[in-house]
């Protein structure tokens, strides 16, 4: 289990599952956000544009599952990414980023590459 801590803090993200598609493409590997429904409550609660973030956790999660299903059919290694509300919300102030959508993708691709810099080549 890949786990990125910042100073010795609860970690910011955390694979928390991986799964590989049927023609799998290694080099292909897609991250997940993945939020428990009490991480996504308070992911909401920092976010500034809610956009593709449904109020409710399960049309979320139902969206989120297509999502992957879909990328593995594609033959795409998929990893469910857990983040660390709080601290992604102290890394959005420390870089003066607007708390987004595209921020939390962002977000996850740093902490995944400063950890394993070999993470997204092919």
């Amino acid at each position: 289990m890949l786990q990125v801590s910042d100073n010795n803090e609860t970690a910011p993200v955390q694979i928390v599952a991986g799964w590989i598609g049927r023609r799998s493409r290694a080099y292909q590997r897609r991250y997940i956000p993945w939020f428990t429904p009490e991480a996504y409550r308070r992911l909401r609660a920092i976010l500034k544009d809610v956009g593709g973030y449904p109020p409710e956790y399960n049309k979320w999660l139902k969206a989120c599952e297509a999502e992957e299903r879909q990328w593995i059919a594609e033959g795409d290694t998929v990893l469910r990414t857990s983040i660390n509300p709080e601290a992604f919300g102290r890394w959005c102030r420390k870089r003066f980023v607007k708390p987004n959508r595209k921020a939390v993708e962002v977000f996850v691709e740093e902490m995944i590459t400063r950890s394993d810099p070999g993470a997204f080549r092919a």
